[in-house]
C-alpha cells in the first residue's frame, strides 16, 4: 500500500472479543479513500477477505468470514465533510462516533436522531452498514430513512457516489439503500450524508414498575394507543416483574402535561420519573440506568439474543409465549426460576430475547424463537450466539427467495468475493 495513508497492525482490533471465525492476519485503519482502495487491492491480489469493522457493536451479526480477513477499521476515517444547518443535513465520514456527532450538532440545536444498541461507543458508519436502529425508529426513522447518500468503495475497488446531500434528491430507485443494512458485503462506505432533526426542547422518561406481565401490558397498551405521543415505548421483563418506560420529547408544557396524566395511571407503588436526555442515556437515578438498558437489549452480553419481528398486533403473544417458556419447550408450571430476559420495543413490533444458555443448547433455542416469531406473521435474527456453530444457529434465518437477488447484488459489486465473505444472509 505504498503511499497510501494508513495504520497496519498485526491481528484482529484491540478489544475485539467477539470476532467470530478465523483470526484476522492483520488491522489496517485507512485514514482516506485512496488508502481503502489500496486495502481492497491487496486483498484480493494475496487471497485475504476484508472485514469492515468500526466500533464493534455488532461483531456477534451474521456468520464468520469463510476465509482468513484483514480487519478494515473505518475508525480513521472520522470528521465532519460538511454541514448545512439550514437545510438540516449532514456529510460525515464513517467511522465518526454518534456521540461525537450529537454533542458538534448540539449548539446548533439539531440532532442525527439515531439511537442503536450500543449508541455510546457506535460509529456512523456502524450504524448505517448495519442499518441499525433503536426503539425510537416509529418516530424518526432509521438508517433507511436519514441517509441521503453515500460515497462507495465496492468490492472491486470502484469508488462511485449515490445519493446526495439534500432531502429531495433521488428519482428512480436509489442505489444507496442497497448499502444499508449490507454489513460491509457489498461496499466499505467511506462518507454518508444524513438527514438531521430539530432538537427538542424538553426530553423526559417516565418509568414505572408493575407487579404481573397482563396488568403492564394493558396499561401500557391503553397508554401508547390513546393521545400521548411517546418517542419510544419499551417493556422490559420476563419471569420477573415487567418494567415499563417512556421516552417523552416536545415542548416544556407538552411534556410535562404527559408526565403529570401518566402519573395518575401508574400502578399503587409509585413510578419513577426522572428528566433526562434519552440521546445518550445519562440521565441520573433508576430510570436513567433502566433506560440505558431498555435502548441496548445486547448491553449484558447475553450468550444468545434474538431480534423478533413480527406485526404490532402479535407482540404481546409473542412475549407472553417466550415469558412462558414456550422456547424452551416448558408449560407454565415447569418453568425455570430464571428465565429468559425479555425486552419489547412498542409501535415496532419488535421484542429481544436474551438468555444466558450453553453454546450445545443455542441451536434449538434460536429455532424454537425464530418459529414462534414465523408463526406470527414475522421473523428473527440470532444477534449472537456465543460459543455456538453459526452454521447450526443459523444467525439469518432462510434467505427463500430473495436468494438469487442477493447473489446477483453481491456479483455485481463484489465479483471476487473480498468483503465478508460468509457474513451475510444465504453465506454471501
Amino acid at each position: 500500500m505504498a503511499g497510501a495513508r494508513a495504520e497496519v497492525t498485526a491481528g484482529p482490533p484491540s478489544g475485539a472479543v467477539d470476532l467470530p471465525g478465523p483470526r484476522p492476519a492483520a488491522t489496517v485503519r485507512p485514514r482516506d479513500e485512496a488508502a481503502v482502495a489500496a486495502v481492497l487491492a491487496v486483498a484480493r491480489e494475496h487471497g485475504f477477505a476484508v472485514l469492515t469493522r468500526g466500533a464493534g457493536t455488532q461483531d456477534t451479526w451474521g456468520a464468520p468470514c469463510r476465509r482468513v480477513p484483514v480487519v478494515l477499521d473505518t475508525r480513521g476515517l472520522v470528521g465532519v465533510v460538511r454541514h448545512e444547518p439550514g437545510d438540516l443535513t449532514m456529510r460525515l465520514r464513517p467511522g465518526t462516533p454518534l456521540r461525537q456527532v450529537c454533542d458538534l450538532l448540539r449548539p446548533h440545536g439539531q440532532t442525527l436522531a439515531l439511537h442503536p444498541p450500543g449508541w455510546a461507543r457506535a460509529t456512523v458508519g456502524g450504524a448505517v452498514a448495519g442499518d441499525a436502529w433503536g426503539a425510537n425508529r416509529g418516530t424518526y426513522g432509521g438508517p433507511r430513512d436519514l441517509t441521503l447518500g453515500l460515497r462507495v468503495v465496492d468490492g472491486g475497488g470502484r469508488a462511485f457516489t449515490t445519493g446526495g446531500d439534500v432531502v429531495k434528491n433521488v428519482s428512480g430507485f436509489d442505489v444507496g439503500k442497497l448499502f444499508v443494512g449490507s454489513f460491509g458485503s457489498l461496499g466499505v462506505l467511506v462518507e454518508i450524508s444524513c438527514k438531521l432533526r430539530p432538537l427538542p426542547v424538553q426530553r423526559a422518561v417516565w418509568s414505572a414498575r408493575w407487579t404481573e406481565a397482563t396488568a403492564a401490558w394493558d396499561a401500557l397498551l391503553a397508554i401508547t394507543d390513546g393521545d400521548f405521543q411517546p418517542v419510544a415505548a419499551v417493556l422490559v421483563g420476563g419471569s420477573g416483574a415487567p418494567h415499563a418506560m417512556l421516552v417523552l420529547e416536545g415542548g416544556r408544557e407538552e411534556v410535562s402535561d404527559q408526565l403529570a396524566r401518566l402519573r395518575a395511571l401508574a400502578p399503587p407503588d409509585a413510578p419513577v420519573v426522572e428528566a433526562l436526555d434519552p440521546a445518550d442515556g445519562s440521565g441520573a437515578g433508576a430510570a436513567g440506568g433502566a433506560l440505558a438498558a431498555a435502548l441496548d437489549p445486547g448491553a449484558a452480553a447475553p450468550a444468545l439474543l434474538v431480534r423478533c419481528e413480527v406485526p404490532e398486533a402479535q407482540l404481546r403473544s409473542l412475549w407472553t409465549a417466550l415469558a412462558a417458556g414456550a422456547a424452551e419447550g416448558n408449560t407454565p408450571s415447569d418453568q425455570p426460576a430464571r428465565g429468559p430476559a425479555l425486552t419489547a420495543w412498542l409501535g415496532l413490533g419488535v421484542l429481544w430475547y436474551a438468555a444466558g444458555v450453553g453454546a450445545q443448547e443455542m441451536p434449538s433455542r434460536a429455532k424454537a424463537v425464530r418459529a414462534l416469531a414465523e408463526d406470527l406473521g414475522g421473523r428473527a435474527v440470532v444477534a449472537a450466539a456465543r460459543g455456538a456453530d453459526p452454521a447450526q444457529v443459523q444467525p439469518w434465518g432462510d434467505a427463500g427467495e430473495l436468494l438469487p437477488w442477493f447473489q446477483r447484488l453481491k456479483q455485481r459489486f463484489d465479483p471476487a468475493g473480498v468483503l465478508a465473505p460468509g457474513r451475510f444472509v444465504g453465506g454471501l
